[in-house]
């Protein structure tokens, strides 16, 4: 049986494995003492009534493998909305399938992310294509 990979917008149901992704990537990078972040933290300012960013679950055959959070930004030099990817992880078991890689992004695309001139994707990630893919 072959794997299915998706990406798809995160809902609220999805606070828990967003935030179980985020203590993961904390403990990649060894900075777990630092996170703070609470299941309400996250369901506010992702899903509350002003968001302030967006996480897209990447899933394999529906079990969620790895997170994007980006935020908006704009460009007063352009005069055009952006976007910022803040975080990217992809749970160690599932790495080495390509699913961080920046071919992968074109699916962001489909979340009608293509529509901003300005995309910051933490271009070091996929500079020194890091095991993190």
């Amino acid at each position: 049986m072959s794997s299915r990979f998706t990406i798809r917008n995160a809902t609220p149901d999805d606070t828990g494995v967003i935030l179980s992704f985020i203590r993961d990537l904390a403990d990649y990078e060894k900075l777990s003492d630092q996170v703070t972040a609470t299941e309400d933290d996250l369901r506010s300012s992702l899903f509350g009534e002003r968001t302030v960013a967006e996480v897209l679950l990447a899933q394999e055959d529906e079990a969620p493998v790895g997170f994007a959070l980006f935020f908006h930004n704009y460009s007063t030099f352009l005069g055009k909305p952006g976007i910022y990817l803040e975080d990217l992880f992809i749970d160690p078991e599932y790495r080495n399938k390509g699913y961080g890689t920046r071919g992968h992004f074109d699916a962001l695309k489909v979340n009608g992310i293509s529509k901003y001139h300005r995309r910051t994707f933490l271009r070091s990630l996929f500079d020194t294509q890091d095991k993190l893919f």
